[in-house]
């Protein structure tokens, strides 16, 4: 049977040339693993003398980096930490959807809700309270500090209403 849809058919070896002719589909041929390309290893050739010791230096160290990498399954721990937290957050709060749409189906009390905490990645500025990466904050936090005409949090409705109470029209 083809390994790729399943059918029954024939082989048809060609005599001439030694291989085999897969005949349902050319996705049913044997695949090969590639070999990852490492152009630092092929740009090495172009230099001479010291420059190629350092280029081939440097091309051995992106090599052990790859085998690294491939050894640890590729992953960065910073980046799988934070996915993992927010995968597990996220989780959370479809669980406590889920006990709530139960409860009130069964008529029982409803559960405590718990909140989602804060993002540990994000800094609070202690002048008005917005959150930022560190780089941005490190902008804003000086900047907020020195503003003298600071406003205080907006509320909808909270402004001058006009004097024709809705919108404005064009004449």
């Amino acid at each position: 049977a083809c390994s790729a849809r399943g059918r029954w058919r024939r082989r048809r070896s060609t005599a001439w040339s030694g291989s085999t002719v897969y005949g349902c589909a050319p996705s049913a041929r044997p695949k090969k693993a590639r070999k990852t390309f490492n152009a630092a290893a092929v740009r090495a050739n172009a230099f001479d003398g010291d420059e190629a010791r350092m280029v081939k230096k440097a091309a051995a160290e992106v090599k052990r980096d790859l085998k690294r990498k491939e050894a640890g399954g590729g992953k960065d721990t910073g980046k799988a930490a934070k996915w993992k937290a927010q995968s597990n957050q996220l989780r959370d709060a479809m669980k406590n959807v889920r006990d709530c749409a139960k409860a009130e189906k069964k008529g029982l009390p409803m559960p405590a809700a718990t909140p989602s905490g804060p993002d540990p990645s994000l800094v609070p500025c202690p002048h008005c309270g917005r959150s930022f990466n560190e780089k941005a904050a490190e902008r804003h936090i000086p900047k907020c500090q020195s503003i003298k005409a600071k406003p205080k949090t907006l509320t909808r409705g909270g402004g001058v209403p006009s004097r024709s109470g809705g919108v404005q029209r064009r004449r």
